[in-house]
Parts: C-alpha cells; sequence; structure tokens
C-alpha cells in the first residue's frame, strides 16, 4: 500500500498510454524503448497531421499559411500541454535502476534491460532526446511565444497570437 500512496500524486497528473486500457504489448511495444519511441513520436506524428490539416483548409479557402498555423495553434498548445507530463515521465524513467542481490542492476521501467551496458546507453541517449525535445523544448517555446505575444497580453489588446495563447495563459493564471 505504501508503494501505490507514493505513486498517488504523478498518476493523478499523468496520462499513460499504457495505464488507459490500450495493451502497448499486444501492439509489439513490450520494452522500455519501444515505449518511449512510440511515446515520443506519436505526439509528433498528431502534431504534424494537425498542421497539414490546417494548412489544407487554408488552401482550399485560399488563406494564408500563416493563418491556417495560427488556427491550429491552440490545438498544438493543447496537445504539448497534455503530452509534456507523459513524455518526461517516460523519458526520465531512464535514469532510475534497482540493484539486486545478485550485483546486477535493471531499469525499473523493464526489468529486461540490463543497466550499465551499451542497450542501456543507448536508451540513456533516445531519453535525453526526449528530454530535449518535451520538457526543455515545449518549455522554450511557452516562453517565446509568451515573449512574443507579451505586449498584447499586458495592454489587453488582442492579436491573433495571443488570442491563440489564450488557452496556455489561462493554465498559468489558473496556477
Amino acid at each position: 500500500m505504501v508503494s501505490g500512496q507514493q505513486r498517488f500524486p504523478h498518476q493523478v497528473l499523468n496520462l499513460n498510454i499504457g495505464g488507459i486500457g490500450l495493451p502497448l504489448q499486444c501492439l509489439g511495444i513490450g520494452t522500455y524503448v519501444q515505449q518511449l519511441v512510440f511515446t515520443m513520436l506519436t505526439p509528433l506524428l498528431i502534431g504534424a497531421m494537425i498542421i497539414l490539416g490546417f494548412v489544407l483548409r487554408s488552401s482550399f479557402r485560399k488563406e494564408e499559411v500563416r493563418d491556417a498555423l495560427m488556427a491550429a495553434l491552440p490545438l498544438l498548445l493543447s496537445l504539448t500541454f497534455l503530452v509534456f507530463p507523459m513524455v518526461s515521465s517516460a523519458a526520465f524513467r531512464v535514469f532510475s535502476c534497482e540493484k539486486f542481490d545478485t550485483g546486477v542492476s535493471y531499469l525499473r521501467a523493464d526489468y529486461s534491460l540490463e543497466c550499465d551496458t551499451s542497450e542501456h546507453t543507448r536508451a540513456k541517449t533516445l531519453a535525453v532526446l526526449g528530454i530535449l525535445i518535451y520538457p526543455v523544448g515545449i518549455s522554450l517555446m511557452y516562453i517565446l511565444l509568451m515573449l512574443r505575444a507579451r505586449r498584447a497580453l499586458l495592454d489587453e489588446r488582442p492579436t491573433k497570437l495571443s488570442q491563440a495563447l489564450s488557452f496556455l495563459v489561462r493554465v498559468l493564471i489558473a496556477i
């Protein structure tokens, strides 16, 4: 029961694809590395499809691509907000190893992966890439977008960008 209590806050704030009834093992995604790749790439593919959909829609409406990207921004921000904790926690799990009585350490996220091996090093490299893209990259993107829209937000004179950022602004104000 103690371990369940320790995990509770993490589970409440983390959208876990494997925990919502999608058996990743049935899809051939059973190892930690496979799950990390799936978790990292799926949001990128969804984001690309959102952008493509808005760009295609703009071509039919004879609109500027820039306007299409601005229209896609709220959906993209919502996506990043939802996947940020999921990908971050998946990536950071690569650094949690458990040493057994035999003296060998295994990755807690995947006990078939021995720590301090070349395979674990490859997994860490992938996880660092995920950390750079998601926790670092998304945070940096939020900062840059807010700085770009800062004047419109402070003066309460909406622009297309500040309106597109309204979801993110509401979340930050709630915090």
